[in-house]
């Protein structure tokens, strides 16, 4: 699925893309809407329109501007708006929402809060992802399908109960297959602290992750000297 991120803030554009850099979304980024809309039609049409703009920190007239403008485009009006400001009060979040957008997100900025409103104006707007629909799913092995928007895992049909981190394991390790991944590089692109405490609570997430693939935890290979590996 296409996301866009529409900012002049870097810093800002950063963290959204750091937030859904592990749910397999195609991210791309612009400084003002006009440019997002004129890249958009630019892009060939079997590559996909853009599903959802983020309007990140734009001054409200303007992000009110952006979002009747998406809303006016041919090719863009089918797709999700989700406007970031912390700044944004009721009186300003209602404007925006009258202008078109599908949703505000106006509290101090924190990751899994973001990407949580970013999937759910998707969820919305797609409906749950279904098989017919390849661009809400990965299915890296046959018998897995990975649903990146509702963090769903599927084996063999049934729902996996995997927490958050197995998820974001996962879907890492099954977008990079046949590369062996040290737990130190695993547990960085995770964020999480580099120490040892950390490796280990990797390896018993990734022993506790092969039980729950059922008849696929042959997908993931540990090799015993701190690396693990996605197996097709």
């Amino acid at each position: 699925m296409n996301v866009v991120i529409v900012t002049a803030d870097a810093a800002l554009d950063g963290g959204c893309r750091e937030a859904l850099k592990n749910y397999g979304f195609e991210l791309s980024s612009a400084v003002t809407l006009p440019a997002a809309l004129a890249a958009a039609a630019a892009k060939p049409l079997h590559l996909g329109r853009p599903d959802l703009f983020v309007l990140a920190g734009l001054p409200l007239e303007e992000a009110k501007s952006a979002a009747g403008a998406v809303r006016a485009d041919p090719k863009c009006k089918a797709a999700g708006i989700l406007a970031v400001d912390d700044k944004l009060g009721p009186a300003e979040s209602s404007s925006l929402l009258d202008a078109g957008a599908d949703d505000c997100y106006n509290r101090p900025f924190l990751p899994a809060i973001f990407a949580a409103r970013v999937r759910g104006v998707l969820r919305r707007l797609k409906g749950r992802p279904v098989e017919t629909d390849p661009s809400t799913f990965l299915k890296p092995r046959e018998g897995l399908v990975i649903q990146p928007v509702e963090r769903l895992v599927l084996v063999d049909g049934a729902a996996a109960p995997l927490d958050r981190l197995q998820f974001d394991i996962l879907i890492h390790l099954a977008r990079t297959p046949g590369k062996v991944v040290a737990l130190t590089e695993l547990s960085a692109t995770l964020g999480l602290d580099d120490d040892h405490a950390s490796a280990h609570k990797l390896e018993e997430k990734l022993i506790d992750l092969r039980l729950k693939l059922g008849r696929l935890r042959s997908a993931l290979s540990l090799d015993g000297q701190g690396g693990v590996e996605f197996k097709t």
